[in-house]
């Protein structure tokens, strides 16, 4: 994998993310960084970040539903508990992940690779039906397997190594 450097060839790149604002936004400054170095880049995200794409002189490509739609719709649900929440979270997965493989496969046509972020499931599936690199970037270690702690959805972070081993 080339590094995106001032001394790199230009590449183009999708990069995308999945979630809320604090999924997308760290993305958009990673893509303006890309365009900095001298590359191409198409920012992939749901269809309510197109402005925020746009303001940032973005390509963009929508992937996916509209997130605050599905929050707005579902919004009792994300306060009711870590069960429910959990229940919502998997129906957006479900809905969700066939129109990001979809998208996103369109999106990416004609890119040397993807960097995702979020809740992006389909960016790992997509980068290898293409034949190009893939990269996550993680921005909570909740979301990455570890005895240290328990999945990101458990309401009970203080565990023992061998309860959080059990719930990942």
């Amino acid at each position: 994998y080339r590094v995106i450097s001032h001394g790199a060839p230009p590449m183009k790149y999708a990069v995308t993310a999945e979630g809320t604002r604090g999924d997308i936004f760290p993305m958009l400054a990673l893509a303006k960084r890309f365009e900095a170095y001298g590359h191409e880049v198409v920012f992939c995200a749901p269809p309510d970040f197109a402005q925020a794409a746009g303001e940032r002189g973005l390509a963009f490509r929508p992937v996916g539903r509209d997130i605050r739609e599905f929050l707005t719709e579902h919004a009792r649900s994300l306060h009711g508990g870590a069960l429910v929440m959990a229940k919502a979270a998997g129906k957006l997965f479900k809905d969700n992940v066939g129109r990001q493989l979809a998208d996103l496969h369109g999106a990416a046509q004609g890119c040397d690779g993807i960097v995702s972020a979020g809740t992006q499931l389909a960016a790992s599936s997509v980068a290898e039906a293409l034949g190009v690199p893939h990269r996550f970037v993680a921005y909570d270690p909740t979301l990455l397997r570890s005895e240290f702690h328990p999945p990101v959805f458990w309401p009970r972070p203080n565990l023992p190594r061998w309860a959080n081993r059990v719930l990942w």
